[in-house]
């Protein structure tokens, strides 16, 4: 019964001959090939074209996906591979993504510490504190080998109407952004350009066909 059952995985695991593959995917290529070089040339100036224009494109989207089957067909076998060979390592790969992981995050914080620690120091510095000073040397992060450091600060607004007090008076309007989501809103809702100086808005027309509709209109 067990030697049966791996039979059956070892022929689901056998790969599909390259001659096969060559045929099967030459035909497909040059017949996509001859579509492409008519479509490229086509120009849709009346109604009518512009339907046969919608019906080819649900006819090449048909293609596509039936295009896509075949393709995945013949590669089912190695995905089933692949899939067996990562899953064997995957525990190991795992644990040492943690290990890297658990040792950065360490690492990290411990930095983080020193240099919150020193902020505070230099702070007590400037205010004539020689001993916070000679303190906060001592908290300079050592260079390792191996090691760099890439700082970033997370940012979070938590009153916007100080904040933008604070830019008018300090003149730093380049902190004050315009909300583009409001303005997009708006234009949509308008559905015309608003006018607004210094904003463009530009209609744009994205296109959708449905194959099944096209089917039933036919």
């Amino acid at each position: 019964m067990a030697k049966g059952k791996k039979k059956q995985e070892e022929a689901a695991l056998a790969l599909p001959e390259m001659g096969k593959v060559t045929a099967a995917s030459d035909k497909d290529a040059a017949e996509a090939r001859q579509a492409l070089e008519y479509i490229e040339q086509l120009e849709i100036r009346t109604d009518a074209e512009l339907e046969t224009a919608v019906a080819m494109t649900a006819e090449v989207k048909e293609k596509h996906r039936e295009v896509g089957e075949t393709v995945d067909y013949f590669v089912a076998p190695a995905k089933k591979w692949i899939d067996l060979v990562k899953g064997a390592w995957r525990p190991a790969l795992d644990s040492l993504a943690k290990s890297e992981r658990a040792l950065k995050d360490k690492v990290s914080a411990h930095v983080k510490d020193r240099e919150s620690e020193r902020d505070k120091l230099l702070v007590e510095a400037g205010k004539g504190d020689q001993r916070a000073l000679a303190k906060a040397d001592s908290l300079i992060t050592p260079k390792v080998d191996g090691m760099s450091l890439r700082e970033s600060w997370k940012v979070g607004v938590t009153d916007p109407v100080k904040v933008i007090s604070w830019c008018v008076a300090e003149n730093r309007l380049e902190f004050v952004l315009p909300n583009e989501k409001a303005l997009r809103a708006h234009v949509k809702a308008l559905g015309r350009d608003p006018q607004i100086p210094g904003l463009a808005a530009e209609r744009d027309v994205s296109v959708a066909i449905t194959v099944d509709k096209v089917r039933r209109a036919g």
